[in-house]
Formats: C-alpha cells, structure tokens, sequence
C-alpha cells in the first residue's frame, strides 16, 4: 500500500463517556443517545479501525494481515509478529474511570493461553484476558482528563498505616 488511507474508527461507548465531546470532534450530531467514551483507532480485535481501499471499506487487522511488510514495515512487522504494536484511543471522560490495570507482556500471553485452554468465551464477564497483548496505549484526551500512574510501594503503605494505628 503506497498511499494514505482514509480511516473509519469504533467509538466504545461506556457509563462515563462524554454525550458531546466525540460526536463533536466528528462532525455529527450531537449529543449522542449514549454515552461515547473512547474513540479507537488501530488494529484491535474488538474494533479494528476500517480503510478505504479502492472504493471499498476494510478491516485495517485484515489488510495487516495480508500486507504486514507494507503496512508496518519490515522490521515492526517481525518484531510485533505482524501486528500494529498500540491501539490510538480519543477519550472523552465525563466520569471518573475504574482503576484500570494492565499486565505485563508475558502475564498476558500465559493468561489468555490458560483462559482459552479452560474455554472460557472471549465475551464472558468472567474472562480477563480478551487477547495476548500488554496494552501499549496512546491516548489523547478530549475533555479535562486527570491520570495517575503506578501504585505506592508496599512498604510505604505499610509504613503509613502503622503510623495511623
């Protein structure tokens, strides 16, 4: 592929999106019947973004899929097994967020291996491990967006509750 695609991307809508904030960064009416939490773009098996290839719209995964080289280029391609190595999310937050926490390359592997090996449904409520990826994400807010990052060291906890007692 030697040319720009245009993309068309998934909005996930959860209980603490934005009813204004993406419809308008797109264009279309606003607010929205729901709330819009998260526009996607990138190759995420969920919702992958779709291009515009003569005329017609696919999947960005599937046209990875079959041009990895081309797309990602030949050293990304082998070293992320063909895959695009982030997912690009648009946040438009309205609520504060659940505390998320994301797990390491290898604990994301052995746990998607072992919760498919118990043939637990990608779908099912249950299941923490949708895919074997880490979730390298770069994320771009729309709407006034506060972030922490990381957990205070075990001793330090215990340090300060002792003090308390």
């Amino acid at each position: 592929m030697k040319n720009i695609g245009i993309l068309k991307n998934t909005v996930q809508e959860y209980e603490w999106g934005s009813y204004t904030a993406v419809p308008e960064l797109l264009g279309i009416d606003s607010p929205a019947n729901t709330p819009q939490a998260e526009l996607w773009m990138g190759a995420h098996p969920k919702a992958p973004s779709k291009v515009k290839l003569n005329g017609e719209w696919m999947s960005l995964m599937k046209l990875i899929e079959k041009n990895p080289k081309d797309i990602l280029g030949k050293e990304v391609a082998e070293k992320y097994s063909n895959r695009l190595p982030y997912l690009f999310k648009v946040l438009a937050a309205a609520k504060p967020l659940s505390i998320q926490a994301h797990p390491s390359l290898a604990q994301a592997k052995e746990g998607f291996i072992r919760e498919n090996s118990l043939g637990i449904p990608l779908d099912a409520h249950n299941r923490n491990y949708k895919d074997d990826n880490h979730k390298p994400e770069c994320i771009c807010a729309l709407t006034f967006f506060w972030a922490l990052n990381g957990f205070r060291k075990i001793s330090g906890i215990l340090r300060k509750s002792a003090r308390k007692v």
